[in-house]
């Protein structure tokens, strides 16, 4: 008897999803790839699955809508209580700190929205989403935030900024400067030097290695979980 193969067309993959997807291990990729499934057959059950959900979502209906930093504070308080592991509730504490304590330097700092853009490499949609765009010091800003503890290794940073730079070539102001925001080391990292071509090969084989991992996972008949 013949099995039917259910198959899931493949919508945008956020940029910092793939950046990670670009810097992983092969067994860390089939893994990053089930995620991307499961975030889009599931949006709200990754909601509560993604570590840096709550936090992330803290500072969207706070600091990023143009909001004081004293009411991320206060909401971050109220957040950071519902964790219910120890361990979270103290990465939540030290990250707020580290983000309070970055922009408490810059009382001129203006917010602004930055529309998502959309950039295609070897027919995989990415999503280009800057989550905080941010005016001070004279320059505007488009930041991808970065949460997580290990450093921004290379080959992240490399692939988020072309890829960002390719967005602000179509829908972004050209004008503004597109940037990774390591909030735990308080730092908008300079950008690397790169080879355009060179580096646009690789994440070309990047993007058909994402396809042939998810179109893999529909003949398996993948669960989502």
């Amino acid at each position: 008897m013949k099995t039917e193969v259910y198959t899931m067309e493949i919508n945008e993959v956020p940029l910092t999803a793939f950046a990670r997807f670009f810097e992983a291990t092969p067994a860390e990729k089939v893994k990053m790839v089930r995620e991307a499934r499961l975030f889009q057959s599931d949006p709200g059950g990754y909601a509560l699955r993604a570590y840096y959900g709550a936090f992330r979502n803290a500072l969207r209906r706070t600091h990023w809508k143009g909001s004081d930093l004293g009411t991320f504070g206060a909401t971050l308080d109220d957040v950071i209580a519902e964790q219910k592991s120890a361990p979270k509730q103290e990465h939540y504490r030290d990250l707020g700190k580290a983000y309070v304590d970055y922009w408490n330097l810059y009382d001129e700092a203006a917010i602004f929205p930055v529309p998502d853009a959309e950039v295609e490499i070897a027919g995989l949609r990415l999503r280009v989403n800057a989550e905080l765009g941010i005016s001070f010091g004279g320059t505007d800003y488009a930041l991808a935030v970065y949460l997580r503890a290990p450093k921004p290794t290379r080959l992240y940073r490399q692939s988020v900024q072309y890829l960002t730079q390719q967005a602000r070539s179509g829908v972004w102001n050209p004008e503004w400067h597109a940037a990774t925001y390591d909030v735990r080391r308080k730092v908008i990292l300079p950008d690397l030097r790169i080879r355009p071509q060179d580096l646009r090969l690789a994440l070309e084989g990047a993007a058909a290695n994402f396809v042939q991992i998810w179109n893999s996972l529909d003949t398996q008949g993948a669960d989502y979980a």
